[in-house]
Order: C-alpha cells, then structure tokens, then sequence
C-alpha cells in the first residue's frame, strides 16, 4: 500500500486525504485516541487478580494523582512486590505431603 502510495505521487495522496470529509477525520482522530485505553483495558482484564488489585490501584493512583514517573512508580512496585512476598513467606513448605503422612500410618 505505501509503495503505491510512493509510485503514485504525494500530491494525489495529499488530494485524496482532503477528499475526506472533515467529520471522518475527527472521528478517526477520537478513535485513535481511544486505542491505548481500549488497550490497557485488555491487559488488565487478561491478567487481573483480586488479590493484588489493590497493587494496581495503588499504582495508577501513583502516577495519576501524586504526578510520579511511571518508572518510579514501577521502582515503588517492585518494592512492594519484595515485602509482600516477604511478608506473605512461602506457606506451601510447611504443610505436609500426602504421601508423607500415608507413610505414617
């Protein structure tokens, strides 16, 4: 498409986009406004758990109320990815296996 774009000509191509009526350009400026947020959207609906939802919002309330940098914000993530895991410690390694307590009886 771009190459027929550059073997007919830029002024045609320029014509042809002036061709368009002005309501059509201000519709497709407005949908693709909408892209990242449809987007992110996605993103958050295929990866979100209510366990660490309050991470999220914590970090969106970060960036969007506190004007930190997405990569501070991200930094104060990570940290907060450490001590919870600290906190929360592996619960997993303290109960018994089933075989184990077969084997007992």
């Amino acid at each position: 498409m771009i190459f027929l774009g550059f073997i007919i000509g830029g002024d045609v191509i320029t014509g042809f986009v002036n061709m368009i009526p002005e309501v059509i350009k201000l519709g497709l400026a407005q949908s693709g406004n909408l892209l990242p947020a449809l987007g992110v959207a996605m993103l958050i609906q295929l990866t979100f758990d209510k366990k660490f939802g309050a991470f999220l919002f914590l970090g969106f309330a970060l960036v969007a109320f506190l004007n930190i940098s997405t990569i501070g914000a991200a930094f104060i993530g990570v940290i907060a990815a450490y001590v919870y895991y600290q906190l929360a410690g592996n619960n997993r390694s303290n109960t018994p296996l089933a075989s184990e307590e077969s084997e007992e009886l």
